[in-house]
């Protein structure tokens, strides 16, 4: 119970931390020092999930606003950065078809139906691109 007080109250100052670089609520002389965000307080509140996975990863909260953008915009390199860290963090990875298991659980995040490029369908059939190149199967597709 204790560790879950004590990472609640972690996030909750990592949150402060996030909203304290945000453009509406610094002081012009803040503001003349360092780099702040033009997003809303709503707007982190409503994307927590996104920077409890950030604080976890280690992302500073200077970090998780660099990222944030790419976050709401489903940008491919926040994918690739999310990718990595699941890959180096997994201990458990003998097979493929365990490193298909966690690409694919973070993959699974960003997939959405109707957005182009963001299909199910369109991840496994760069997949099946990339083998097709590499086993001479391309041409005969």
């Amino acid at each position: 119970m204790n560790l879950k007080l004590n990472q609640m109250k972690k996030f909750e100052q990592y949150i402060k931390e996030v909203k304290e670089q945000l453009t509406y609520n610094t002081s012009d002389d803040y503001k003349d020092n360092h780099v702040t965000y033009l997003y809303s307080n709503e707007q982190i509140d409503d994307n927590l999930e996104y920077f409890k996975e950030s604080m976890k990863f280690g992302l500073s909260p200077y970090k998780a606003l660099l990222f944030f953008q790419d976050h709401l915009e489903e940008n491919v390199e926040l994918i690739k950065f999310e990718i990595s860290n699941q890959l180096y963090k997994s201990t458990n990875i003998v097979d493929l078809s365990d490193l298909g298991n966690e690409i694919g659980f973070t993959i699974g995040k960003y997939l959405r139906k109707n957005k182009l490029g963001f299909e199910p369908d369109d991840f496994i059939s760069g997949i099946k691109h990339g083998i097709s190149l590499i086993d001479g199967t391309h041409d005969k597709q």
